[in-house]
């Protein structure tokens, strides 16, 4: 098989058919082969925080246009060879600052049929960080550290009014709809996670740029992700995040997997590193340990999704101990619990590949007694896997995390609230054998990027 690179062939950029015949002295001409659509376009990527650049450039692309959301914001000359690339200093453009801006450019020139690259979207402006440290403290209430402090919430009818609901990650955390299913888009962002010598959790925060990492600290890159807005639906086989139709429970978190994974190669299940990060999120907005003290959630299950879509706002419940979402997310807390894959046995991994219910991972955590949650912990190598790490006997669970949670070489976990149980909360973490099917217990649609 000869490969053949093809630009000397093709018109400045557009899309072609190509064809191939094989020709030899002394033989009959083959057919045509089969017909290839070739599509030439410039590709923009991004090099760091203030730089885009442009590849497989063109001679006769004289120059590029730069377009920020959707906006033409200026235009770059190019002299160069066919298969160049072409740097975009982004601080040279007219831009909205503190804000996420998504770019693409067109090369423009005599003969350059339309083209347009790829969109890369990248923060503008300077970093902002938003964070809370105390997490490894018997007070439930967190100190807010950075461009955080001074920060605050109130709950008032129900209805959550946020300083955060401008600040990113969380104005950006909106409703998506994605081939009839509900998500919530998370963006690109970097997590600051700080710890002990035990691993445990001391602090953490959240910036649209990469932070400098502390003594003890460990700055992590976060793809952008959809979160299901709804509890996991099931339906011929395929698992769904949709309004109005019953949420799955009865159900092993194999199966679970199985329905997730049926959506095609980027969906999965929720999972111990994807929840982190919202759990992360949540923790930083309102400064509390104790979920109770924000909303408890629905202290029962079974009920159907879309019960907050009357709601206009990103968070708020229905009543107090209702139903309730946070950033669109419905039943974040509450209406049961849910299946979390990544955490099998003593043994967590972020490799999707590797989820299964036979205890075993890229990293391995000690046995943690049921009891109220005191601490979570993490190998700085994968911080995201944050597992409960240490407990206090605390009936009350009015102390540290105010929810119970254990890490016992159970086959699967779940975390949650299905009652109104003090020790049920957002970091309450259950194990159990790989065939568990309560009918209390669902899970959730990821969508990956």
């Amino acid at each position: 098989m000869q490969e053949k690179d093809l630009l000397q062939f093709h018109p400045p950029y557009g899309q072609v058919q190509i064809t191939a015949k094989a020709k030899a002295t002394g033989y009959t001409d083959s057919d045509l082969s089969n017909v290839v659509v070739y599509d030439s376009h410039p590709h923009l990527a991004k090099v760091n925080a203030t730089t885009l650049r442009i590849s497989n450039c063109r001679a006769a692309a004289t120059s590029y246009e730069v377009y920020a959301n959707g906006e033409l914001k200026g235009t770059i000359a190019y002299s160069g060879e066919d298969g160049g690339t072409l740097d975009i200093d982004i601080t040279s453009l007219t831009l909205t600052q503190s804000a996420i801006s998504t770019f693409y450019v067109k090369g423009t020139g005599t003969g350059v049929a339309d083209n347009q690259s790829e969109s890369v979207s990248l923060w503008v402006g300077s970093n902002v960080i938003l964070g809370v440290s105390g997490l490894y403290q018997s007070e439930p209430a967190l100190t807010r550290t950075d461009d955080a402090v001074g920060k605050t919430w109130t709950m008032s009818n129900n209805v959550i009014s946020s300083d955060f609901d401008s600040l990113f990650p969380y104005n950006l955390m909106k409703r998506h709809t994605i081939d009839g299913d509900e998500f919530v888009f998370i963006p690109e962002l970097y997590l600051r996670i700080g710890y002990d010598t035990n691993g445990y959790l001391t602090d953490v925060a959240v910036a649209p740029l990469e932070m400098t990492a502390g003594e003890n600290q460990v700055v992590v890159h976060v793809d952008a992700f959809y979160f299901g807005a709804y509890g996991a639906s099931v339906a011929n086989g395929k698992m769904y995040s949709k309004t109005g139709v019953a949420r799955q429970y009865n159900t092993t978190r194999a199966n679970f997997r199985t329905y997730a994974k049926a959506r095609g190669e980027k969906y999965r299940q929720l999972d111990l590193a994807h929840m982190r990060v919202l759990d992360f999120l949540w923790l930083i907005e309102f400064a509390t340990k104790n979920s109770e003290s924000v909303m408890w959630g629905y202290t029962g299950y079974g009920q159907s999704c879309g019960a907050t879509d009357s709601l206009t706002v990103p968070s708020g419940q229905l009543a107090s101990q209702g139903r309730m979402r946070w950033r669109y997310i419905e039943d974040f807390i509450g209406n049961g619990l849910e299946f979390f894959d990544g955490l099998t046995g003593y043994a967590a991994t972020d490799d999707a590949s590797k989820y299964n219910d036979n205890s075993t991972g890229d990293l391995t955590f000690p046995s943690v007694n049921g009891a109220c949650l005191s601490a979570l912990k993490i190998d700085a190598s994968k911080p995201l896997l944050a597992v409960p790490g240490a407990t206090v006997n605390n009936s009350n669970y009015n102390t540290f995390f105010c929810d119970y949670a254990r890490l016992d070489g159970s086959a699967v976990y779940y975390r949650g609230r299905f009652s109104a149980s003090a020790g049920n909360g957002l970091f309450c973490v259950y194990g159990s054998d790989a065939s568990t099917n309560y009918v209390d217990l669902g899970s959730r649609l990821l969508l990956t990027l």
